[in-house]
């Protein structure tokens, strides 16, 4: 069971040298793997699906740099824990780079759910204008 009271504990989340095997190692460890598969795979997908589509071309940026940075951050801070090495392997940068993530996940949802659609709307109508305007001959 987790002990909530703990996240609180200053002493408890500052500590420099916290052991290394403890009871979230694996999933942590998934979800990181999983992340910088994701970052990988997910903006391939786009580029191939949608070629030549800028607003997804720029959706396949904003998913696969925080991506890639998040996972090898997280994997850098369990390696420091690891190794315990004073400070960069305490639980307190593991709870700010999962909080930071949280973070991001919602700032990203929101560009998804507003400004992606915006983007691609605008992007709709710009081909189809194109396609009724007569281009100049030269």
């Amino acid at each position: 069971m987790i002990d909530f009271s703990k996240l609180i504990n200053f002493k408890y989340l500052l500590e420099p040298t916290p052991p290394f095997p403890f009871k979230f190692l694996l999933p942590l460890l998934g979800f990181f793997g999983l992340m910088f598969l994701l970052g990988i795979i997910i903006p391939w997908v786009l580029k191939r699906k949608y070629k030549k589509t800028p607003p997804f071309e720029k959706l396949a940026s904003k998913i696969q740099t925080p991506f890639l940075i998040f996972s090898l951050l997280g994997f850098a801070l369990f390696f420091f824990r690891w190794q315990a090495i004073v400070y960069l392997g305490s639980r307190v940068l593991i709870l700010l780079l999962l909080l930071s993530i949280l973070i991001w996940l919602i700032s990203f949802l929101i560009y998804f759910k507003k400004g992606f659609k915006k983007e691609l709307i605008l992007w709709q109508e710009e081909l189809r204008k194109a396609k009724y305007l007569k281009t100049p001959k030269k």
